[in-house]
């Protein structure tokens, strides 16, 4: 059995495309076909594939709404996990730890920079919640190099700083990524060093599904189900389906 979930338009520069989401009991799927385009005639009734409607108390609501679930879960997990191993710009944040992913020779930054002395950081006398990054060191807190380090595979790394290098431009065709990033930080002993961001991956074990249970159960309760189809949705027209009160009391689905 199949029945209809939600519906919306997406907008084209000269045409419109109809959407309607629908579940299938017997895949366990969560799709979406167009139901009518600007684009020309379509042939036949194309509602007649997207499934029937059901009242909130049609137990094939669970269903629909346990599916959506799973897919939020699976969502959560691959994309904590990539920024798990392969952090970006917007993922840094200072005193994260973080693990070199390959043998990487790298400055050993050996004096401290004598403007902030070594905290990387300038603090206004008048106002010690002014705080900025040093203009010295730029937030390395050392300034002069003593030669070349080399460092293993799993050596950690707490975050200072980091920088890009590279010409960006306002309509993204170039931005600071993993590839032209240097991140700087302290090892556990202190040294200062300097190594790229594609060299590098949040310490610790991976996310692992189910840490993700209670969120994706939460989210799963909005009940948007275009989300799960891959088709592009600006703002619903119609839902059809509403989450049932039996989904919302139920204990998150275990993996």
């Amino acid at each position: 059995m199949k029945i209809q979930l939600c519906h919306w338009e997406q907008n084209g520069y000269n045409d419109s495309d109809f959407y309607t989401a629908w579940y299938e009991e017997e895949t366990d799927h969560i799709g979406a076909d167009c139901v009518w385009t600007t684009r020309g005639v379509m042939t036949g009734d194309p509602t007649d594939k997207v499934g029937v409607r059901v009242n909130a108390a049609d137990p094939i609501l669970v269903k629909a709404y346990e599916a959506l679930e799973k897919y939020i879960r699976k969502a959560l997990l691959d994309d904590y996990t990539r920024r798990h191993t392969e952090p970006d710009v917007e993922d840094l944040r200072v005193g994260m730890t973080c693990e070199t992913t390959r043998k990487v020779k790298c400055a050993n930054r050996a004096d401290k920079c004598p403007k902030c002395n070594g905290t990387g950081f300038w603090v206004n006398p008048k106002n010690p919640a002014d705080k900025r990054e040093c203009f010295g060191c730029k937030g390395r807190g050392a300034n002069k190099s003593g030669g070349w380090l080399q460092i293993p595979t799993g050596t950690v790394i707490i975050v200072d700083s980091w920088d890009s290098y590279g010409k960006f431009y306002s309509n993204g065709y170039n931005r600071p990524n993993r590839g032209n990033t240097t991140v700087s930080g302290k090892l556990v002993n202190g040294t200062v060093v300097t190594v790229k961001l594609e060299n590098l991956k949040q310490a610790g074990d991976p996310p692992m599904e189910a840490d993700f249970r209670e969120k994706a159960h939460a989210l799963a309760c909005a009940g948007q189900f275009q989300a799960a189809t891959g088709v592009k949705c600006a703002w619903l027209s119609e839902h059809y389906a509403p989450c049932p009160q039996s989904f919302k009391d139920q204990i998150p689905l275990s993996v």
